[in-house]
This record gives C-alpha cells, sequence and structure tokens, in this order.
C-alpha cells in the first residue's frame, strides 16, 4: 500500500507534506543510498574518462600522422573531394551543433550549408563561423512540394 500523506499543519501553498516518520526516513534511506552508489561509481567513472581520452589521444596522432604523409605525397596526387551538407532546421542548438561537428571532422573538405524555411530567416546559427552558405525554403507544412523543389534546387547549386 502506498504511504499515507497528511497535510501539514503549517501553511505550505496546498503543498502536500508527509508528516508520517515511516515516509520521512524512507525519504532520507534513499538519498542516503543514491549518494554512496555515486560515491562508489567514482573510480568506474575516472577509468572510463581515461579510456576516452587515450582513444582520442590515439585518433588524434593517427590522423596527426596520416596528415604528415599526405602533406610527403606529391602535389596534386591526393586532390580532396569537397563534401557539401545540408542541414535543415538552422534555428535549433542542435543542427548548429552538428554543423559544428561535421566541420571539425574535415575543415577543408567539408563546406556546409544551414536551411530553414522563410519564416526563421534570422536565425542566430547562420552568423556562426563554421556555416559556410544559409538558405530559406518554403514551409513544408504549407507547401511540401515547393519544399521538395526548393531543397532540389538548393543540392544543385552547392
Amino acid at each position: 500500500p502506498a504511504p499515507v500523506v497528511e497535510k501539514s499543519a503549517a501553511p505550505t501553498d496546498g503543498i502536500l507534506v508527509p508528516t508520517s516518520l515511516d515516509v520521512i526516513l524512507m525519504d532520507r534511506i534513499r538519498c542516503l543510498v543514491h549518494i554512496v552508489l555515486l560515491v562508489l561509481l567514482i573510480p568506474t567513472s575516472c577509468l572510463y574518462a581515461a579510456f576516452v581520452y587515450c582513444k582520442e589521444a590515439c585518433a588524434s596522432r593517427e590522423t596527426a600522422t596520416s596528415s604528415a604523409e599526405e602533406a610527403k605525397s606529391p602535389p596534386g596526387s591526393g586532390k580532396k573531394e569537397v563534401i557539401t551538407v545540408l542541414v535543415t532546421g538552422a534555428k535549433m542548438s542542435k543542427s548548429l551543433h552538428l554543423a559544428r561537428c561535421l566541420k571539425r571532422a574535415d575543415p577543408e573538405r567539408v563546406k556546409i550549408v544551414l536551411i530553414e524555411i522563410e519564416k526563421y530567416w534570422l536565425s542566430g546559427s547562420r552568423f556562426s563561423n563554421v556555416v559556410d552558405f544559409f538558405e530559406t525554403v518554403s514551409n513544408p507544412r504549407t507547401d511540401p512540394e515547393a519544399y521538395h523543389r526548393d531543397l532540389m534546387a538548393l543540392a544543385v547549386k552547392h
């Protein structure tokens, strides 16, 4: 059965306050168990952080080695193709985050085009340094065919 919660005699603005000693004791025991578990998991969190750090360090070392090998190769032999990425939903922070991650992966090869509907043409993401182009398109809810047509035109343009 659920613990009985009674309304306290003190003014609490309509908030139910537990007055039963059993309820208070169980809440405190639950909080104490959470604190103990968090403290016990600190070594696991540290090991995980060290693993991720080592993994990233090895990956960056491999990237530096491969870029040094590319620098030694004769010019013109390894011309890199530019990849254009169309990112929709420019008004949202997640699209800017995605654009930053993609640009960070290979800044020379990736060209970012952020796309948003005309209603949000003044999105803050358009002013980011990682964004190469910002384009507006028709609203897909009101005119799906025009939206599709605009996306196809942008794909051809960029």
